[in-house]
């Protein structure tokens, strides 16, 4: 009789996680009615000098814009990482070849999970493939709409220039559809080493070559040494 119910106890244990796992996998794959994302995705994490690169292949069709940020868990990250979201605003988006959303963002180690998330180190520059699992919740944010500003002045310092960047992308993206009055936009951008310009130079490449002049480009790189680049 004793057997009998220790078998009962542990089959009682096992279906009762069964339908927890069961229930929270329904959960994040099913997304929520307000078009928010949830659900399992693949992202992949660079160290570059001292921050983080992270690219995340959505699976679910997202309108990008600017000022957005999710909620990333990366369970691979620790042990109890699976138990942790952390906010990460969209540094830039684009679309792969065969039309499936991603999402770039740039991190800078700290505490907790973005410190763990270099044991996530999964891919070189140029390699397209994300190696880890990463659920996310969101798109949340609002987006200030700079479209009937004739000159735009943007300013940012070090790890700041993630916030500032998708408003370039998408202001100059609106510009080629004839939806701004921009004609001329303005970056100031200070850095404490020279080779943070190229946590973003890849991007800010892709954005001077996509703009047709009409918008005006000044982008200063500032040491604080007082040594002026660019």
């Amino acid at each position: 009789m004793r057997h009998f119910y220790e078998a009962y106890l542990i089959l009682h244990h096992v279906l009762s996680a069964a339908a927890l796992i069961t229930l929270w996998l329904h959960v994040w794959q099913s997304g929520s009615k307000d078009g928010q994302l949830k659900g399992f995705n693949r992202i992949s994490v660079l160290k570059q000098n001292d921050i983080l690169r992270l690219r995340l292949l959505v699976t679910k069709p997202w309108k990008f814009k600017a000022g957005q940020y999710i909620y990333i868990c990366v369970p691979d990250a620790s042990p109890l990482a699976c138990f942790e979201f952390h906010p990460f605003f969209i540094t830039w988006w684009e679309e792969t070849a065969s039309g499936e959303a991603v999402a770039h963002f740039l991190v800078q180690p700290r505490r907790g999970l973005t410190r763990n998330l270099l044991r996530c180190q999964s891919y070189e520059i140029g390699d397209s493939q994300p190696d880890h699992t990463a659920l996310i919740e969101g798109p949340y944010g609002t987006y200030q709409n700079l479209n009937e500003y004739g000159t735009i002045i943007m300013l940012a310092s070090g790890i700041g220039i993630s916030a500032q960047l998708p408003y370039i992308q998408q202001l100059v993206t609106d510009h080629k559809l004839c939806k701004v009055k921009t004609q001329k936009m303005e970056l100031h951008w200070i850095i404490e080493k020279e080779y943070h310009r190229d946590w973003v130079k890849l991007w800010m490449d892709k954005v001077l070559d996509e703009d047709t002049k009409y918008v005006d480009y000044e982008i200063y790189y500032i040491l604080y040494e007082n040594e002026w680049l660019g």
